[in-house]
């Protein structure tokens, strides 16, 4: 018995039948549900992690401020002696309706070394009406806050 080049011999030298290609239904079902399974299990924790970087963005950008303003209040080569806050008035005190006297002057900080670059919030980062996200100002005790405080939205 001879083959013609489009017939092939199965298990067993039987003559195998002709199968069309694709996937059998039964092959698409479980692909997808593997594909579900790992979906349901990746989507929550990549959504949860997005707002938790910028948690923690904000958090390491207010702590780099409050270890600057530390450094420069306890600087004796400051101009004014040590004991001196880099704010626009010289003092740390309550951030109240805009008030910059306690409102941190970054751009001391970078000029003067305590800082290699400002935080992420864009704009001028010392009044936030003029274009800042966050406006950073240290109370009497070297503590650094923000106006407003951590809004969920962080670049």
């Amino acid at each position: 018995m001879t083959l013609h080049k489009s017939e092939t011999r199965g298990r067993y030298g039987r003559r195998a039948a002709a199968q069309p290609g694709g996937f059998t239904l039964l092959e698409l079902l479980v692909a997808l549900m593997i594909i579900a399974t790992f979906a349901a299990i990746t989507v929550p924790n990549l959504t949860g992690q997005f707002s938790s970087d910028r948690q923690k963005a904000y958090n390491n950008d207010r702590d780099n401020l409050e270890l600057a303003s530390t450094s420069y209040f306890a600087d004796p080569t400051v101009s004014g002696g040590p004991g001196i806050y880099p704010t626009y008035s010289g003092t740390g005190g309550s951030f109240s309706g805009g008030a910059s006297g306690s409102t941190i002057n970054l751009q001391l900080l970078l000029t003067a070394g305590y800082l290699k670059s400002a935080p992420r919030s864009g704009g001028n980062f010392n009044l936030a009406n003029n274009g800042g996200t966050y406006t950073y100002y240290v109370d009497s005790t070297g503590k650094v806050f923000s106006s407003p405080g951590f809004t969920g939205t962080y670049p």
